[in-house]
């Protein structure tokens, strides 16, 4: 493991406002080993590594340091959609507001369509 786990692991943990001890604590290890994980100086287990990623909402790949974004994947198992979403991940924050905006607008279009067909219908 690099350094980056070390520093994605430290900088989460000060975001949070946990201190060693308090987050030491929770997964009921001493604060010492856990300061040896942000020193890099120890590599903790992989169910070490999966507890840290849920509790602070990030993807363990992350936290390894394999990727840049902290958002856990989602699972998608349409492959068009699947690949909307890679293109749409790479995106500019501002761009990515516009898709996810029409998106929206195309479903609440739908849902519109849908309440007046079933208004003529009724």
């Amino acid at each position: 493991m690099d350094n980056k786990f070390a520093e994605r692991l430290k900088r989460l943990r000060q975001e949070k406002g946990d201190s060693l001890r308090e987050l030491a604590a929770r997964f009921e290890m001493n604060a010492a080993s856990l300061s040896n994980y942000e020193l890099g100086k120890n590599e903790p287990k992989l169910s070490m590594v999966e507890k840290l990623a849920e509790y602070y909402g990030v993807s363990v790949d992350y936290l390894l340091g394999r990727v840049d974004n902290p958002r856990k994947p989602v699972e998608i198992e349409d492959e068009e959609l699947y690949n909307i979403a890679l293109l749409t991940d790479e995106l500019p924050p501002d761009e990515r507001q516009k898709i996810i905006k029409l998106v929206k607008d195309g479903f609440a279009l739908m849902d519109r369509e849908e309440r007046l067909k079933n208004k003529q219908e009724g």
